[in-house]
């Protein structure tokens, strides 16, 4: 794993690629690692905060168990082609975005059985806040071109809005005039 200069039959954009690509992958293990580890987090939490649901458990399960073997992977194959690594990056950015949608649906179903729609206005905002911060984080962090960036950038703050916006079109209920959300998901783009 240890970054080199180019050897003799080596010229510098391979090298410079080997290199890139040993760091992606260093860094993709990484970040695998520490997203299986805070997953079960969220599932804590709601046993913590009464909302625990077993179908909770399950995928958070999965989630930990998927994000794991990619890691595994990814610490067994030494030199990876980009192919593999960027098709393990969309994997394990793509954990937490479904986890997040995951959990403000059923969030979102709670707040409308108990009646605390006032709630669904933080819930947005939060969500907002989660994304913007998984955007910076792992794209600061994962290393890649200005295209995946804005790609990856793109469906992490505008998947969780999606799921927002097709919970309200099927449950047909309006709270709020949304400007906070709205100013915070400016501020996020």
């Amino acid at each position: 794993d240890r970054l080199s200069l180019p050897s003799g039959d080596e010229n510098i954009e391979a090298h410079f690629e080997r290199c890139t690509n040993l760091l992606l992958r260093r860094r993709l293990i990484v970040v695998a690692t520490l997203f299986a580890i805070l997953s079960p987090l969220g599932t804590l939490v709601g046993v913590l905060t009464g909302n625990f649901k077993s179908a909770e458990l399950l995928f958070r399960g999965v989630s930990m168990v998927l994000l794991g073997s990619l890691a595994l992977l990814l610490h067994r194959t030494r030199e990876p082609r980009l192919s593999l690594l960027r098709c393990v990056d969309f994997l394990v950015l793509l954990t937490p975005v479904i986890s997040v949608c995951y959990t403000e649906w059923f969030m979102l179903n709670h707040y409308i059985k108990t009646d605390s729609l006032p709630e669904i206005e933080a819930l947005r905002i939060l969500t907002v806040l989660v994304a913007s911060m998984l955007v910076v984080i792992y794209n600061g962090f994962i290393p890649s071109t200005w295209i995946q960036t804005a790609v990856k950038s793109t469906v992490v703050l505008f998947v969780p809005m999606a799921v927002l916006a097709v919970h309200r079109r099927i449950h047909d209920y309006h709270h709020g005039d949304g400007f906070i959300f709205y100013s915070g998901l400016t501020c996020s783009l």
